[in-house]
């Protein structure tokens, strides 16, 4: 009787220690992140003013521009020419780096209330 007491209490052991790795091991929630920015300004737009709207929204990271870039060109048939900008959050190092959804709405809404910039649109959020 001895034998099997000590076995299943080993075993119960064996089971907490497991629960315990799995509950620190494995996030409850995470919230989703950002890693860049496509951003339409209006036509005429130059690249000074970008950087100076980009300076006022208080990035809680660096960043790059791609400024005017053509990966979407041909996408302006609906309401007029617009300049593209592909913002890409980096590290210091300069590798690319991502930020909280929480943190990219706040910079969207502020991009957003600046008469040149017509849309804003995340890129490559990760779940």
């Amino acid at each position: 009787m001895n034998k099997i007491k000590k076995g299943i209490a080993v075993v119960i052991v064996l089971l907490i220690l497991v629960v315990i790795y799995v509950f620190i091991h494995l996030p409850m929630y995470q919230e989703p992140e950002v890693g860049g920015l496509s951003i339409d300004f209006k036509n005429g737009t130059t690249e000074p003013e970008v950087k100076a709207i980009l300076e006022n929204c208080d990035m809680p990271v660096n960043y790059t521009i791609d400024y005017n870039t053509t990966s979407f060109q041909d996408d302006h048939y609906l309401v007029g020419k617009t300049i593209f900008c592909y913002i890409q959050f980096v590290d210091i190092s300069g590798n690319s780096a991502i930020i909280t959804e929480k943190d990219a709405i706040i910079i969207k809404n502020k991009l957003e209330t600046n008469k040149k910039v017509w849309s804003v649109y995340f890129d490559y959020v990760k779940y």
